[in-house]
């Protein structure tokens, strides 16, 4: 007599693999040191510093206050 096939493919044992994979150990990052210190992020902002003369320096502060900056 004939032994029934199963539908779902995963039972059947004429088609699963002799070895079973082993399975790897989590490999460890090595921890960053403060010496080598952390790389900066791509989208960081960065100041961008403006040469003003005292005049113009001023003239910004003032337009600053009536516009409520400080």
């Amino acid at each position: 007599m004939k032994q029934m096939e199963l539908l779902n493919p995963i039972f059947n044992i004429s088609n699963r693999p002799k070895e079973i994979p082993s399975i790897k150990e989590n490999v460890r990052k090595r921890s960053i040191t403060k010496e080598e210190g952390r790389q900066t992020r791509s989208d960081k902002k960065k100041d961008v510093k403006i040469p003003l003369s005292e005049e113009e320096r001023q003239m910004v502060k003032r337009v600053a206050r009536r516009r409520g900056g400080a």
